[in-house]
């Protein structure tokens, strides 16, 4: 057998394990699951014409948050090569699909750049990376922000309540000052020696000047806003009575609490419930509601924009995964 038909065989393969892969986490995640049939029952009974409307907004949002990101990578991968709108769809929506078996979503870096050509996939891994970077900038600095503003119901020791906004103020500065100053991590990376073969595809960084990161930055800021009102409205549906200021603080929070916290992508459900289920709460304990309809309502809203935000997605993504060309004939 000829080397191009082997790998065209390979990549029919692996495009049909990765999808076979992907709606089996996806249909266990949301059918085998024992403890979701509380949600769903609590969902069902919130079926009325204005939860109809919020749902469809939900959804709404969900193709503007990933439209942003479609745009962002777009603008990115522009310093290595022009694609349009739809390519960059393509290399989004297939590296969520690529994403749901991996730790961290690391697959999606994977998924997106098998949509350019074959020479500038590394360059565009980095690039990719920076985009990232931007969103856990963005993700540290409104979770820093909204931590100062409620960190007294934690009711932690002055010692610890010091250290934590210390470690999170220290290490936003730190990824701001690279994020930044990329000249930094190129002159570290020539003092390692087994590291210099990575320049030809790192150098790319110094194509990208600070006004163009800081667009990548205001794109991700625009991310982190789109899902937080998700949130919220997921959240007001669920009959959890919240002002959206704070919803927004306490959003920004769980975002900064889930940076740090290795998942795979289509498991994340369950740790997002469970951090969300611990800063609500926090913010609750001391009023007088009825907490369990809370922790329902939390969880509730969890999941539902899990399932908006990327289980749907991830399902979309799989009918892309055959565009992508994995090898080089």
């Amino acid at each position: 057998m000829n080397k191009p038909k082997l790998y065209k065989i390979a990549g029919i393969v692996l495009k049909i394990s990765i999808i076979i892969l992907a709606f089996g986490y996806i249909y266990n995640e949301i059918f085998l699951k024992e403890d979701l049939d509380k949600i769903y029952s609590f969902l069902l009974q919130l079926q009325n014409e204005q939860n109809a409307y919020i749902v469809f907004n939900v959804f709404v949002l969900m193709l503007l948050n990933w439209g942003i990101e479609i745009i962002k990578w777009q603008f990115l991968i522009k310093k290595i090569e022009k694609i349009s709108f739809f390519t960059s769809l393509i290399g989004v929506f297939s590296g969520i699909t690529v994403s749901t078996v991996t730790p961290n979503r690391i697959g999606e870096y994977g998924g997106r750049v098998f949509v350019l050509r074959d020479g500038n996939r590394w360059k565009g891994v980095v690039l990719t990376i920076v985009g990232s970077i931007s969103q856990l900038v963005t993700t540290l600095c409104m979770g820093i922000v909204s931590f100062l503003l409620f960190y007294p119901n934690f009711n932690l020791s002055d010692f610890i309540e010091f250290l934590s906004v210390f470690a999170a103020v220290f290490a936003f500065f730190i990824l701001l000052t690279f994020y930044f100053n990329v000249s930094i991590l190129i002159n570290i990376i020539k003092k390692i020696k087994w590291l210099e073969k990575t320049l030809k595809y790192i150098s790319v960084l110094q194509s990208l000047n600070v006004s163009e990161l800081f667009i990548v930055l205001i794109f991700s800021v625009l991310r982190h806003i789109v899902f937080s009102f998700q949130f919220y409205l997921l959240l007001k549906m669920c009959g959890v009575d919240i002002l959206v200021y704070q919803s927004f603080i306490l959003t920004s929070i769980i975002f900064f609490i889930l940076a740090a916290i290795p998942t795979i992508a289509l498991s994340e459900f369950g740790v997002r419930g469970s951090v969300s289920l611990f800063i609500f709460g926090l913010f609750f304990k001391n009023m007088p509601c009825d907490i369990e309809t809370i922790n329902m309502g939390v969880v509730s809203a969890a999941f539902f924009i899990w399932l908006v935000n990327l289980a749907v997605p991830a399902v979309i993504g799989a009918f892309f995964v055959f565009k992508l060309k994995f090898f080089k004939p």
